[in-house]
């Protein structure tokens, strides 16, 4: 006999992979047994209601950062004290960091300048700063 897949996956993969629904709540609904076709469909419902931007252009945790951008977490926050007049990702009012798409575009080119150009601090911060100046 041939297992069949729990039908809140049938309703919840669709929507992990549009964006509707994100995986955290993806967990919950798998984790909770007591959901039955009814409260499937109706969370269903209500992840497709919630009117979320673009996932494209949201800032997103340090956490989140380090894993895009292959550098440690405390490496990024060295950077933001070194690099504070070219990277200062935006903070909630709890205080947490978060990198919107431009921060994250200015870690990789920190991290080109320092590991793969082997530029000094100081030499990554000029050139930086040369960039900016013939930008404006």
């Amino acid at each position: 006999m041939q297992s069949q897949a729990p039908p809140c996956k049938a309703i919840t993969e669709p929507l992990r992979a549009s964006g509707a629904i994100s995986p955290l709540q993806i967990s919950q609904v798998q984790a909770d047994k007591s959901l039955g076709p009814d409260r499937i469909v109706d969370a269903k419902q209500q992840a497709m209601s919630n009117e979320r931007p673009s996932k494209a252009g949201q800032a997103v945790s340090i956490s989140m950062a380090s894993q895009i951008t292959n550098v440690e977490v405390h490496t990024l926050r060295y950077w933001e004290r070194e690099f504070e007049q070219f990277l200062s990702p935006e903070r909630t009012p709890g205080g947490q960091r978060r990198y919107r798409p431009e921060d994250i575009q200015t870690v990789f080119t920190i991290k080109r300048l320092l590991r793969d150009e082997m530029f000094s601090i100081a030499g990554a911060r000029r050139t930086l700063q040369k960039r900016r100046e013939s930008a404006a």
